[in-house]
């Protein structure tokens, strides 16, 4: 199936917003045309990390941990997130700002160095579509940092095409892929 884009504009920083009915994308490298949501499942660049699939309802083990965040108790178990969900519970990422505990990581995580805007490196550490960075003698989670290129894409992209060039989504953050073989965080989809 195919999203036809909407609308287009561009700011001076060289930021273009395309919007299709499965929202607005920001994008430092979207092109003139249509955005459409690519077939092509061949040669998935995933990581083959075996868990449930994002979005999949299922209550969590026995012997989970909760964790509260922003009025939700979301439910941990071997590095595995729940949140409430129509009277049940579904597999979701940790949210944005949650500090994890370094126990609750069953993973482990990737470093991905990012310039600061002073061009300064900065650490970040990555696990299927999540990024941390160090908050004591924890983590917290972090939106995807601009520029950060990550070997694997997360379990649970879709891919498009914005003009000829591929891009690919997940929780709404927008890659595409480099001539070293990774996967850069190119923008945020929009609500």
């Amino acid at each position: 199936g195919s999203a036809s884009r909407n609308s287009s504009s561009t700011s001076g920083t060289g930021v273009a917003t395309v919007s299709s009915s499965r929202g607005t994308y920001e994008s430092t490298s979207s092109k003139d045309g249509e955005l459409k949501k690519s077939n092509n499942f061949n040669d998935r660049p995933i990581n083959n990390n075996p868990r449930p699939r994002y979005g999949e309802v299922a209550p969590p083990p026995h012997g989970y941990q909760t964790m509260h965040y922003n009025n939700i108790d979301y439910c941990h178990y071997n590095g595995i997130y729940y949140r409430p969900y129509a009277g049940s519970y579904i597999v979701c990422r940790p949210p944005i700002g949650a500090i994890i505990p370094i126990t609750y990581i069953s993973t482990t995580l990737a470093t991905i160095v990012v310039n600061d805007t002073y061009n300064r490196p900065v650490n970040y550490y990555y696990d299927d579509g999540v990024f941390y960075s160090l908050y004591g003698s924890n983590y917290t989670v972090i939106r995807p940092p601009m520029g950060a290129v990550v070997a694997w894409m997360p379990s649970d992209y879709e891919e498009f095409y914005i003009g000829t060039a591929i891009v690919y989504v997940s929780d709404g953050v927008v890659y595409r892929g480099t001539i070293n073989g990774g996967y850069e965080v190119i923008g945020y989809r929009t609500k």
